[in-house]
């Protein structure tokens, strides 16, 4: 295939705090002024954590657009031809497109309604859907010769994992996707850590495939991959769980959960339950429901409620926070050195906690909303099997990085359990806790 020029991938640029200068081509340059990417301007990457680290208000638009640059060098390292190119470029650009307000908390807001639906199932069915979208990507355009939009689809589809090319699919979606690789040098420099820094440009450098068409590192880049993948855990433990943010999401879906069936929220009398439930004959009312759905919509159709909802949503936007009355880290026996009292912690239901802060709440005598039960359990990505590959070209051999890792740590995850309260009621609280379950350690 002959080499396009660089006229084709850098028709507009933009600038970016990481990578300098982003080319665009013709074609992108119409995805990303699409309604639905710019919705996208309008959804934080990273939720809540903004009352904690104050600068973490980049959005998913920018880290769109830093994972199609991403992509593209993987791309080019891979020396895929135009076609292929192209496609990988669309995929990462599109890949969150799905997102709901604030982010990865909204996939809980679909569990709470029973659907299947999250922002990867909902990313494919926009793209699949929305008319301007699929134009674009077939190339119906004066300036654009090729159809991409069959390639994308299919890269873009969580149930596919079989693809036809699963090297582009690897490249989008895996342990060493451009999504992974931007977003956590892009979030650390916005919350201002450092804990997300690693030598993305050796990682960048050393990618290659193997004889099966897998996406993999090769021996050389080995060692700047355990930086990379410390900076996952680290990030898990200090950013994306910090206890702060674990409270802020907490009362946002609580005001969601008491407002679901909430019939004063919409003109229409429906409910937000079922304004998200999708179905076939609803397509197109949920399409046009769900792209004026972000971070700031929902706060205001929240606010709509006279019930506890408008209660939490005006306290988070005063940063009057509920607080710890119990953190109790379930990981080991340091905090509950019991392991049946442990064990009923880990095993807890979400009935169950809901269940338990109503107790609470009522032997508080503190309104049902002001006392939250969340269990969080924080996965330890430096030591998740089959999940990067590394590539021996000598003895054409795949590894998995977990078996040629140094660390030895094996464990799975990091389980905490908290009840929040208000400040004035953390001591009741506590020993309320204490009281309804038997936990002896506090």
């Amino acid at each position: 295939m002959i080499k396009k020029p660089d006229s084709h991938w850098r028709y507009k640029v933009i600038r970016d705090p990481l990578y300098g200068f982003i080319g665009l081509t013709r074609r992108e340059v119409e995805l990303i002024n699409s309604e639905w990417f710019i919705r996208l301007l309008r959804i934080k990457q990273l939720s809540h954590t903004f009352l904690v680290y104050p600068g973490a208000m980049h959005t998913r638009y920018e880290h769109s657009l830093g994972a199609l640059y991403v992509a593209d060098r993987m791309a080019t390292q891979l020396e895929l031809d135009n076609h292929e190119r192209e496609i990988v470029r669309a995929a990462a650009l599109l890949h969150d497109l799905g997102q709901g307000p604030f982010s990865h908390l909204f996939d809980e807001v679909f569990s709470l309604v029973r659907s299947k639906h999250d922002h990867e199932h909902l990313t494919k069915f926009i793209v699949e859907n929305e008319e301007s979208i699929k134009n674009t990507l077939e190339g119906k355009r004066s300036y654009q010769e090729n159809d991409i939009y069959k390639d994308v689809l299919e890269i873009l589809d969580p149930e596919k994992r079989l693809h036809k090319n699963i090297l582009l699919a690897d490249i989008i979606s895996g342990g060493l996707d451009c999504d992974k690789l931007d977003y956590l040098r892009r979030d650390s420099y916005h919350a201002g850590v450092a804990y997300g820094i690693f030598d993305i440009e050796r990682v960048l450098n050393t990618i290659t495939k193997n004889s099966k068409n897998r996406l993999c590192i090769s021996m050389k880049g080995k060692d700047a991959l355990e930086s990379y993948r410390l900076g996952r855990y680290l990030m898990h433990l200090q950013v994306y769980h910090h206890h702060t943010r674990e409270i802020a999401d907490s009362m946002f879906l609580k005001a969601v959960k008491s407002a679901l069936n909430d019939e004063k929220l919409f003109d229409d009398h429906r409910t937000l339950a079922e304004k998200l439930t999708l179905n076939k004959t609803s397509i197109r009312e949920f399409l046009n429901f769900y792209k004026e759905l972000d971070d700031y919509s929902i706060y205001s159709i929240l606010k709509k409620s006279s019930g506890p909802s408008k209660r939490l949503i005006d306290m988070l936007e005063k940063r009057k926070l509920l607080k710890r009355a119990v953190a109790l880290d379930l990981t080991s026996g340091r905090d509950v050195p019991d392991a049946t009292e442990r064990k009923m912690l880990v095993d807890m239901s979400e009935e169950e906690m809901d269940e338990l802060s109503e107790k609470i709440a009522k032997k508080i005598q503190d309104p049902t909303e002001y006392v939250i039960v969340r269990r969080s359990e924080i996965s330890i990505k430096l030591y998740e099997e089959y999940e990067i590959l590394v590539y021996d070209e000598e003895k054409n051999e795949t590894y998995d990085l977990y078996e040629l890792s140094p660390f030895g740590i094996r464990k799975e995850s990091i389980v905490r359990f908290y009840v929040f309260s208000r400040p004035e009621k953390r001591n009741e609280a506590r020993k309320a806790f204490k009281e309804i379950t038997g936990v002896k350690a506090l």
